[in-house]
C-alpha cells in the first residue's frame, strides 16, 4: 500500500467530511486508509472487518485473526449499537474549514457554517482558529456552531457529564432556569418540567450516561446491564 502524506490525508478526509454533508462523493486519486482509521473495529454487537479479501485468499494468520474476531463478538449478543450516526463529529468543523478558499460551491458553505461566518469565507486558518478555539463547544443543528449560550454560563464543555450536572443544578436558580432548560433540552432527548424530574432522571441513569457527537450532539443513557454490571 502506497504511503500518503499528512497533508494529503487531511484533505481527503476533509472532502470525505464533505460528502456526507453536501450529499455527494469525491473522486479520490490517492488509495489507503486515513489516519485514524481501524481496520476491525466494534460496536455494540457489530463487528467491522475491514478487509475485502475472502478467506481463502487470506493468509493463514489472518485466517486465524477471522476466526478469532468471529469468536470475540459472540460475547456482544443481544448487546445492540448504542448509537446511530445523526450528525457529523466536530472534528469535520475543522477539516471543512480548512477547505473553505479551495470549495467554488456555495452547497458548501452553506451545509457546515453558520452565516455570520461568512467573514471567515477566504481565510481558512482563521476559521479552522474560531473551531478549535472553542472545540469543546462545538456542536451541529444544521451547521457547526459553537455554544455560546453555554459558554454564557461558565462551562467549557458541552460533553463532560459535569456540564449535565451543572445544568440541572441551575434549574434551582430563577435568573438561569430559562437558559439552563433550554441547553438540557439541546444536548439530550429529554424535556422535563422540573428540576426535581431532571435529577431523578440523572441519578437513576447514573454511570450509563454519556456523550455523542455523531448520535446527534446528546447526552444518552446505556440500557441497564449493558455495560455488564
Amino acid at each position: 500500500m502506497r504511503a500518503i502524506s499528512m497533508k494529503t490525508n487531511l484533505l481527503l478526509q476533509a472532502a470525505a467530511a464533505m460528502a456526507l454533508l453536501v450529499g455527494t462523493l469525491p473522486t479520490a486519486a490517492v488509495e489507503g486508509k486515513g489516519y485514524g482509521a481501524v481496520g476491525i473495529g466494534r460496536h455494540g454487537n457489530v463487528l467491522q472487518w475491514g478487509y475485502s479479501m475472502p478467506p481463502s485468499k487470506m493468509t493463514d494468520p489472518g485466517r486465524k485473526l477471522f476466526q478469532n474476531c468471529i469468536c470475540y463478538i459472540e460475547q456482544f449478543a443481544g448487546k445492540p449499537p448504542l448509537v446511530r450516526a445523526q450528525a457529523s463529529h466536530r472534528d469535520n468543523a475543522l477539516r471543512l474549514a480548512a477547505l473553505v478558499d479551495r470549495i467554488d460551491d456555495e452547497r458548501f458553505f452553506r451545509s457546515a457554517f453558520p452565516e455570520e461566518l461568512r467573514k471567515y469565507e477566504d481565510d481558512p486558518e482563521a476559521l479552522v482558529a474560531h473551531y478549535q478555539a472553542g472545540y469543546e463547544l462545538i456542536y451541529r443543528d444544521g451547521v457547526f456552531r459553537i455554544d455560546a449560550e453555554l459558554e454564557s454560563l461558565g462551562l467549557l464543555s458541552n460533553r463532560e457529564v459535569r456540564t449535565l450536572q451543572r445544568l440541572i443544578a441551575l434549574l434551582e436558580d430563577d435568573s438561569k432556569a430559562d437558559i439552563a432548560g433550554r441547553l438540557l433540552r439541546r444536548y439530550t432527548e429529554l424535556d422535563f418540567d422540573t428540576a426535581a424530574e431532571w435529577r431523578q432522571w440523572h441519578e437513576a441513569s447514573g454511570e450509563r450516561v454519556f456523550f455523542s457527537d455523531v448520535g446527534g450532539y446528546k447526552f444518552l443513557v446505556a440500557p441497564a446491564g449493558y455495560l455488564g454490571r
